[in-house]
C-alpha cells in the first residue's frame, strides 16, 4: 500500500494498519526550527525543546544531567471526536510553548508515537496560531513537509474547532 499518494487515506487514516509505521527515528523540518517527528526521533534528540502530544516524555529526560531543553508532555487521543475545551485548551498551550521556545531561537521538536497525527496537528495549529493561514492551508503546509502524516479525523476536528475565533467572556 501506497501512504503517500493516497491523499484520501492519508487524511484520514482509512485502512492504515498504524504497526505498518516504522520504528526508526522520522524527523521533518516544517518551519525554521519547528521540527515533526515520532517517538523514536525524540529517544535520539538532546538540545531540542520536546513537545510530546502523545503524552510521555523520553525515557532520557528521566535522568537530569540530560535535560537541556524545557519539554511539555500533553496527552491528546487520537481518534476523539467532540473535544471538550479541556482539550482544545491543550491544543492552544503547545501553540504557546512552540512561540516561547522559538522566541529563545530554540529548535523545538514536536512527536508522539508515529509522528503522522497528533504532532502533525500541532504543528498546524501552530502556523495558524503564529502566521494566520486557515486550519485547511496550515494542515496542507505540513503535510508538504511531513510525507508520511496522516492526521486522524478527530485532530483534524479538534485543529478547525480550536482555530475558531474565541468568543469574548
Amino acid at each position: 500500500m501506497d501512504f503517500q499518494s493516497d491523499r484520501t487515506l492519508r487524511l484520514t487514516q482509512g485502512n492504515v494498519d498504524v504497526d505498518m509505521y516504522p520504528t526508526e527515528a522520522r524527523m521533518a523540518e516544517v518551519r525554521e526550527g519547528v521540527f515533526v517527528g515520532n517517538r523514536a526521533a525524540a529517544e535520539e534528540k538532546r538540545g531540542f525543546a520536546l513537545l510530546a502530544c502523545n503524552g510521555q516524555l523520553p525515557e532520557w529526560w528521566n535522568d537530569h544531567a540530560l535535560r537541556s531543553a524545557p519539554a511539555v508532555a500533553l496527552g491528546f487521543d487520537d481518534l476523539e471526536v467532540n473535544h471538550s475545551p479541556a482539550k482544545m485548551n491543550m491544543l492552544r498551550l503547545s501553540a504557546g510553548f512552540i512561540r516561547t521556545v522559538r522566541n529563545e531561537e530554540m529548535p523545538v521538536l514536536i512527536y508522539c508515537c508515529h509522528g503522522s497525527s497528533r504532532s502533525v496537528v500541532t504543528a498546524a495549529y501552530h502556523l495558524v496560531r503564529s502566521e494566520r493561514l486557515s486550519p485547511a492551508q496550515a494542515l496542507e503546509e505540513v503535510m508538504a513537509h511531513v510525507s508520511w502524516a496522516a492526521p486522524s479525523l478527530g485532530m483534524i476536528e479538534l485543529l478547525v474547532r480550536a482555530s475558531e475565533p474565541q468568543a469574548a467572556p
